[in-house]
């Protein structure tokens, strides 16, 4: 049985990124708010005082434990922050987050395996920011999927050792999701994997050297791949919900309700010996 826990959308900014050990800026370019802090202001109006700083795993509250006693072989997360003390706000959006890098022990408690960058935050400051939170990243032995420093590793897969094999992970972004279609990284610029417009089908191949790590024993028994669902646009009304599609040989396990009606999703390997499976 190989176990995955999928867990988005994780926002470690604005008032988290205030009450943990090292709070960065706390200037928001917000309609309403322009202090950080004033979310944790209103929190603790409701829920009583906040003392600081708070240890990195407290965000996490009971879930560590949980998490701790499920045991799965593979932690995947989607990071909607970037982690970065840059201050290169990008314009036209309402909503930035950030989070001070030194602040990155939050990630670590929850002990991603990889973390999906295809997300319409993870740009929130700029190809600076991006670079920063990739180097965190990086620092921290985390692997990252679904943006890089060019659109060759924005598109490369992450390979995750399981008990009964090797997990792959890949991503990728809508623009009806949120990201704009110029974060689209390319060959010389880092940015997003994206997807374009009108694109009904997407094939994902891993790369070479991919294949060539899966081809090991223990192979590959699985693929995993993420990808925001367009967001609502009336009419009719839709939900926000992330599409997550688990391949095994000959297989693709997808579930029904989160994938969009216009896309399918065509995942090409040469892995074989298939596994149990299960999500969490």
């Amino acid at each position: 049985m190989t176990t995955i826990f999928l867990c988005g959308d994780v926002m470690t900014g604005r008032g988290i990124d205030q009450i943990l050990p090292h709070p960065g800026d706390p200037a928001l370019r917000e309609s309403v708010v322009t202090d950080a802090r004033t979310y944790v202001t209103l929190a603790e109006r409701v829920n009583g005082e906040i003392a600081r700083p708070v240890p990195f795993a407290w965000p996490w509250g009971d879930a560590l434990s949980v998490l701790d006693d499920l045991a799965p072989d593979v932690r995947l997360i989607n990071l909607e922050t970037a982690v970065t003390a840059a201050d290169d706000f990008a314009p036209g959006k309402a909503v930035h987050y950030r989070m001070n890098p030194r602040n990155a022990g939050c990630l670590t408690a929850v002990r991603p395996d990889v973390c999906v960058l295809a997300n319409n935050h993870v740009l929130d400051f700029g190809p600076g920011g991006l670079a920063e939170t990739l180097r965190t990243l990086s620092g921290l032995g985390i692997q990252y999927v679904g943006a890089g420093r060019d659109v060759q590793e924005a598109h490369r897969a992450a390979v995750s050792d399981a008990a009964a094999g090797r997990v792959l992970t890949v991503a990728a972004g809508l623009k009806s999701s949120g990201v704009p279609p110029h974060w689209a990284a390319r060959k010389d610029r880092p940015g997003v994997a994206y997807l374009p417009s009108g694109r009904r089908t997407v094939n994902v191949v891993p790369s070479a050297d991919v294949l060539a790590t899966s081809m090991t024993p223990p192979c590959a028994s699985t693929i995993c791949f993420t990808m925001k669902r367009p967001r609502p646009v009336p009419p009719p009304p839709r939900k926000d919900l992330a599409l997550v599609c688990l391949y095994l040989p000959n297989r693709l396990l997808t579930s029904p309700a989160l994938i969009p009606s216009p896309l399918s999703v065509t995942v090409m390997t040469m892995a074989s010996g298939a596994s149990p499976l299960r999500t969490i």
